[in-house]
């Protein structure tokens, strides 16, 4: 996702005049012609998911043991959580995590963590046949 690129490597852009750097813009060949630093911007994108990648592993090392197949029990999870809340939708993906645990904490106290899955897979499944691109998706143009 490119569209708040310069406002990531740029949090507070220098004005003159009427000149405002290019905020939202599409195209990287663009972005480049007007001036945007797309090699920085790709650089601080890379470090950044790096350093959260690695803040993750380091908070799962704690939980449990270092090895290949470590994360593999999570990964499922995670993944229908963030197509749950929209894909690139951060407030959607915090709104069906939550939601996801709370009921799978309602429903293991009844019938058990097998049938607490099972039921929060059919839940995703019918509200994702409703809203196919998510609980928090983006609307109009910007969807495209």
């Amino acid at each position: 996702m490119r569209v708040p690129s310069w406002r990531m490597a740029h949090p507070l852009p220098p004005e003159t005049g009427t000149h405002r750097p290019a905020t939202a813009v599409e195209s990287y060949n663009v972005e480049q012609v007007v001036g945007v630093p797309t090699a920085r911007i790709d650089t601080v994108a890379f470090a950044l998911g790096a350093a959260i990648a690695g803040l993750g592993g380091v908070a799962l090392s704690q939980v449990s043991n270092v090895g290949p197949e470590m994360g593999q029990g999570y990964i499922v999870d995670c993944f229908m959580t963030v197509v749950l809340g929209g894909v690139g939708q951060l407030a959607g993906t915090v709104w069906a995590a939550m939601g996801i645990g709370i009921v799978t904490k309602l429903v293991e106290g009844g019938l058990g963590a097998v049938f607490a899955k099972i039921i929060v897979l059919a839940i995703i499944i019918l509200v994702i046949q409703k809203k196919p691109q998510g609980l928090f998706a983006l609307k109009g143009r910007t969807a495209d």
